[in-house]
């Protein structure tokens, strides 16, 4: 089993040999043009703007490996990502609270199953009618996500609150 270090160490390597290929690939197309002469403003501007193009990506790349490595060495990016939501009220006090289909996130790209979903207290008091939801996001997306939780009790019509809950 590697350890995260060497993990780290892999991944710098991998960007390494990739951008040493990408800034060599740019450097032999501008030493290519220059060399055939006619090597203008145009030409000029345009390999500006392929180099500037390649530097951000460069730096993009940079900090996000940066912050993979950070992941990597904290020893967190195996455990759950748990989020909770704020407080949501039922008109049902006392009511049992279930969440009867998936949370789905604002632009509908992603949706959280109703297993990894909890509510807190699945069942209120007598007088209760507070509650918060608490998820594992593990492997979806930043968003918002959206849904109901059906609130029942015996004697009473089931009631549906909308709820939603925020994955950083």
């Amino acid at each position: 089993m590697d350890s995260p270090l060497s993990d780290v160490v892999e991944g710098y390597a991998r960007l390494g040999s990739w951008l040493v290929e990408r800034w060599g690939a740019q450097a032999s197309k501008v030493g290519k043009r220059v060399d055939a002469g006619g090597y203008d403003a145009h030409s000029a501007a345009e390999d500006a703007a392929s180099t500037a193009s390649l530097a951000a990506e460069t730096g993009f790349l940079l900090v996000s490996e940066a912050l993979d490595a950070v992941a990597v060495l904290s020893g967190r990016q195996d455990e759950p990502h748990i989020v909770c939501s704020d407080s949501f009220s039922s008109s049902l006090p006392g009511a049992t609270l279930t969440v009867p289909g998936p949370l789905t996130d604002v632009l509908q790209s992603d949706s959280l199953h109703p297993s990894v979903v909890t509510i807190k207290p699945s069942s209120l008091g007598p007088n209760d009618t507070e509650f918060r939801l608490r998820a594992d996001a593990s492997g979806h997306r930043a968003g918002t996500y959206v849904g109901s939780i059906s609130a029942s009790k015996p004697g009473a019509a089931a009631t549906s609150v909308p709820v939603w809950i925020t994955v950083p």
